[in-house]
């Protein structure tokens, strides 16, 4: 039974929910304050549906093997036998958990979208719409027609960046609501973290004779500047880079083996604050690539809350918070930036105007925003 007279919430996700903790997770934990939440992943359940409590109304779901079954996830295409599984399978779902009379349908990718359309009854859809999947390597051009159609059907269009805002100008209940950074990370007077247990010992003892520690946590990809990295270490031997994430394309070679750049591959989300508190300034090295440019980072907003500065390349959406930011472009402007970003950092003034921009910009925050929008939308889709 549901807990409150507030609709069930499906959110049709675009990564597991064991993976890095970023948007998704953070806003279905957000929602399951007042609503049921069921967090529906790719991969499947090894037999039936799989079904997961995480909190008093958080649910982690898994589809059985005979509704998405050798489809490869992002990409996939179902067959008409599979589609009719799906639609089945939610029937007793919703049945079976005494689903709401209305319910809430969030799709975060278009995958999602060949098999969502055949639910929509007495639901709300809306696209969470969080990244241009056409800057993806795995996005076919089915993956860019179901968008649009899912993009065009969707009662209500969300957005995490002011790119996506401008692409999707057509749709007439579209909004703007960003990403947000962890309210328990944004305490004042953080104290500061042991290095995470990752960490090798001697690494550790290494890293502590180094001038100034310069760290980045995140996807290690295609948008990855590793040609400023590699130039500034180079350049500028007192200066480490302590680089966390998995390396994802071959370009990684370029940084491997120079003496003052470490890579220490994924960590959990839990080590994160650890991380950035044990860094002097944290960087955020992308390429301009689209995908980019249609970016919020969530990192950035980690950053603020743990009151440590950050180097940037000129994202469009950290404009915005310029007096925050010290971009750079060329090998020469980071090393300087880097250097002024670690003396500011020193300043307890400016830290606090950190951690102030952070506090307003929680998960808290964007929930409630998310909240306001979700009170106010009507069906305007068969």
């Amino acid at each position: 039974q549901s807990p409150s007279t507030k609709p069930d919430v499906f959110i049709f996700s675009i990564i597991t929910w064991g993976f890095r903790r970023q948007r998704p997770q953070r806003l279905a934990a957000q929602f399951a304050e007042h609503h049921r939440v069921f967090y529906v992943e790719m991969l499947t359940g090894t037999k039936g549906l799989g079904l997961w409590r995480l909190a008093d109304a958080l649910y982690r779901v898994r589809l059985p093997r005979r509704v998405l079954g050798g489809l490869t996830p992002y990409s996939g295409v179902a067959s008409p036998a599979q589609l009719r599984e799906f639609q089945k399978t939610f029937e007793r779902v919703f049945h079976d958990l005494n689903v709401t009379g209305l319910k809430y349908l969030i799709i975060q990718h278009p995958y999602w979208w060949q098999f969502a359309a055949h639910i929509r009854h007495n639901a709300i859809v809306i696209y969470d719409c969080m990244d241009d999947i056409s800057g993806f390597a795995n996005t076919t051009p089915v993956m860019l027609e179901w968008e649009q159609q899912l993009a065009s059907a969707s009662d209500v269009l969300v957005v995490s960046s002011q790119a996506l805002y401008d692409k999707h100008s057509g749709h007439p209940a579209r909004h703007l609501i960003r990403n947000a950074c962890d309210a328990a990370v944004c305490a004042d007077g953080q104290p500061s973290h042991r290095w995470p247990r990752a960490v090798s010992a001697t690494v550790r003892q290494r890293e502590q004779r180094v001038g100034m520690s310069v760290g980045y946590v995140g996807a290690i990809a295609e948008w990855f500047d590793f040609s400023l990295i590699a130039s500034v270490a180079k350049q500028n031997p007192a200066i480490h880079f302590h680089l966390f994430g998995s390396a994802t394309t071959t370009e990684v070679r370029t940084i491997e083996g120079i003496a003052n750049v470490t890579l220490y591959g994924e960590i959990h989300h839990s080590d994160v604050p650890a991380v950035i508190s044990n860094m002097d300034v944290m960087i955020i090295p992308f390429r301009l690539l689209p995908i980019i440019q249609a970016c919020d980072p969530i990192k950035f907003y980690e950053h603020c809350a743990m009151g440590k500065p950050t180097v940037a390349t000129r994202l469009p959406e950290l404009e915005r918070t310029e007096s925050l930011v010290f971009f750079a472009s060329t090998p020469e402007e980071c090393a300087l930036q880097i250097d002024r970003a670690c003396d500011r950092g020193r300043d307890p003034k400016f830290r606090e105007e950190l951690r102030l921009f952070a506090a307003a910009n929680t998960w808290t925050v964007r929930a409630a925003q998310y909240e306001q929008v979700l009170s106010q939308a009507t069906r305007r889709s068969a």
